[in-house]
C-alpha cells in the first residue's frame, strides 16, 4: 500500500466491451482490465444493456451514463487519473 498519493495518478482507460450490441458482459474482459492495470492504467470496464433488452439508443445512453458517472466521481475526488 503506498504511503502517499502518487504525484501523477495513472490515466483512466474506459473499455466498452464488444458484442455487436447483442452479447457480452464486462466481466468477460476482466483479465484485459488487469493487464491494463499492470501497464499503469486505471481501467473501467463499462457495460450496457444488450439487444433485445434495449435498442441502440438505450445502449448508447447506458454508456453515456457510465461516462457521466465516472466524470462525477472524478470531480468529487473519488477517482484519480
Amino acid at each position: 500500500v503506498p504511503l502517499s498519493e502518487p504525484k501523477n495518478p495513472p490515466p483512466l482507460l474506459v473499455f466498452v466491451h464488444g458484442g455487436a450490441w447483442g452479447s457480452g458482459k464486462p466481466y468477460m474482459y476482466r483479465l484485459l482490465g488487469l493487464r491494463f492495470s499492470r501497464e499503469g492504467y486505471h481501467c473501467a470496464l463499462v457495460g450496457y444493456r444488450t439487444y433485445p433488452c434495449a435498442n441502440v439508443d438505450g445502449q448508447v445512453q447506458d454508456v453515456a451514463s457510465a461516462l457521466l458517472y465516472l466524470k462525477e466521481q472524478k470531480q468529487k475526488g473519488n477517482l484519480k487519473g
